[in-house]
């Protein structure tokens, strides 16, 4: 049910980064503990999976001021990059130290840098 709201109210980027700065809370693949609801972040990541985004878009994504624009970028390029290439994309936000909380426990905050490193050190979203 989410998904169809979602899908029909963002219909290219600009809207999907726009439901990123505006509803998303947190970048857990589902919306609560013990939920099977997708989140809202995971929907828009995977609405980006669906308009196939341009490296220029992608690279807009990753300056964007809202963190949660930024995860989503990082995901996609995690999911879609060689192994060899993700440190060309993550290296220049690899010291970012912008202090969120990524995960459903808001005790864990963690900075945008610690982020990327653990896309590629742990299998969380694999």
């Amino acid at each position: 049910k989410r998904w169809k709201k979602l899908t029909s109210k963002i219909r290219n980027l600009d809207l999907t980064i726009n439901e990123l700065r505006t509803e998303a809370e947190h970048a857990e693949p589902l919306d609560a503990r013990g939920s099977r609801i997708p989140s809202i972040f995971m929907c828009c990541l995977f609405r980006c999976f669906q308009l196939g985004l341009r490296e220029v878009e992608l690279q807009r994504m990753l300056e964007d001021n809202w963190v949660f624009v930024r995860c989503a970028a990082a995901l996609y390029i995690r999911f879609l990059v060689p192994p060899d290439k993700l440190w060309k994309w993550f290296e220049p936000y690899s010291l970012d130290s912008t202090q969120f909380t990524p995960y459903l426990d808001k005790e864990d905050v963690t900075s945008f840098g610690s982020f990327l490193e653990g896309l590629i050190i742990q299998g969380k979203y694999c």
